[in-house]
């Protein structure tokens, strides 16, 4: 994981290696190890401040976010990202130092997905740095 006393305030950086099922919000296993890392990281510095940040890929241009099938809402980038913020409050990590928010396909790394690598690069959780 990043060295976040490196960055500063307003810097963001990719959530590597945490798993969903497609239009679900519910994590899959394998997305343990970086969400360990993750609290690890906040455990370690107790001032910072952070905002996740969820996006998905692949939907209509009229549509603001994708349909979450756990809860049946156009949410599905709210949702995940809310669902690591849970993680990390269940975990112990003051819910004061987080915040979640989702984008949707609002903000887009590849604008005209042709492959399931673009979709990938869409389909992501960003962390920002609030402060630190």
């Amino acid at each position: 994981l990043t060295d976040v006393k490196k960055l500063p305030p307003g810097a963001v950086f990719l959530l590597k290696n945490v798993y969903f099922p497609p239009d679900r919000h519910v994590m899959k296993q394998e997305s343990n190890g970086a969400l360990q890392q993750l609290y690890q990281v906040l455990r370690d510095n107790p001032n910072l401040r952070i905002s996740i940040e969820g996006h998905v890929c692949c939907i209509k241009e009229t549509a603001p976010d994708a349909l979450d099938i756990d809860t049946n809402e156009p949410r599905l980038s709210i949702n995940r990202a809310k669902a690591i913020y849970y993680y990390l409050v269940n975990k112990g990590i003051d819910s004061t130092r987080l915040r979640y928010v989702g984008f949707g396909k609002r903000k887009p790394i590849i604008f005209e997905e042709r492959t399931e690598e673009d979709a990938e690069k869409n389909r992501r959780v960003e962390v920002r740095i609030l402060d630190n």
